[in-house]
């Protein structure tokens, strides 16, 4: 009576081993078609642009990201996303984070700004958590920019200097454009002059001196300058560029001519004065005598 037994038991388990296997298969095949019928589109719209048409670092740009899911069991989705500044020879992630997608008939989109930073090209990943083999990129191409920003003196007024002499300007020069070359002119806008002209490589973040001599004040009638003058300097970039209006600093200078340059301005004052003694002496005359 026990052989029949044993052969039941062993059925039985027979059998089961069936459903269990029949099972997981069962499982991987649902996992795969929710892997499969889950799909991510992504696009970029700009929101705040300097110049129309172009993308250049400091912009924000809107990026919408469209999921669609056929047969999928929950109503959330989890994308993590990472944002990567893409250069010559460099790739840096810059911000890692995640958005969670509600879907309603099947369908849920997620939108989220970025300022585009300092670098060639922008890649943007979107991965579901739960599904790491379903996943979709978006590349943005930046345009070359350069941007000036003065570091020191603080303050663009440097109040009274005497002329001939020297000031230093420190200028951080911010680009996405690794490798070139640009020209820093230093021009002095009141008297229409180049003072200094300065070919420099193109890289990201770096400060460079400028050794600025103040400018003499004009003369008048050969023997006469002016005592004190207002200067405005301005320091601008030259070379690859998509935004000019971002390449310039100014600076503000009193030029005071040297001492020497009083004696013809004294001696003129006192001559004035002799010579108004005279006329009046010779009126007072007149009209007394």
């Amino acid at each position: 009576m026990r052989e029949p037994l044993v052969g039941v038991s062993l059925s039985y388990m027979f059998k089961w081993n069936i459903v269990v296997l029949l099972s997981l298969l069962l499982f991987g095949a649902c996992n795969t078609l929710a892997q499969e019928g889950l799909t991510i589109e992504m696009a970029f719209e700009p929101k705040t642009v300097k110049v129309k048409d172009l993308i250049l670092p400091e912009d924000i740009v809107s990026f919408k990201v469209r999921v669609r899911a056929v047969e999928f069991a929950d109503d959330i989705v989890v994308l993590v996303y990472e944002i990567i500044c893409v250069n010559e020879l460099t790739e840096i992630v810059i911000r890692r984070g995640d958005v969670s997608v509600v879907l309603v008939g099947g369908e849920g989109l997620a939108i989220f700004n970025i300022e585009i930073p300092w670098c060639k090209s922008l890649m943007v990943k979107v991965t579901p958590m739960k599904f790491p083999n379903v996943s979709s990129s978006l590349v943005v191409n930046v345009y070359p920019e350069v941007r000036l920003s003065l570091v020191e003196p603080r303050e663009p007024f440097l109040g009274e200097k005497r002329e001939g002499g020297h000031i230093i300007a420190r200028i951080l020069l911010r680009t996405n454009i690794e490798g070139g070359y640009g020209l820093l002119i230093v021009r002095d806008e009141t008297l229409g002059l180049t003072l200094q002209e300065r070919r420099v490589e193109l890289s990201d973040n770096r400060v460079h001196d400028l050794y600025i001599r103040i400018p003499e004040n004009p003369t008048r009638l050969l023997v006469f300058k002016e005592w004190s003058m207002l200067h405005k300097i301005a320091i601008v970039y030259e070379g690859p560029d998509s935004y000019p209006h971002n390449n310039l600093v100014n600076l503000y200078v009193i030029a005071v001519a040297g001492d020497i340059w009083r004696i013809p301005w004294a001696a003129s004052v006192a001559i004035g004065f002799i010579v108004s003694l005279i006329i009046l002496a010779y009126v007072t005359k007149r009209l007394y005598s």
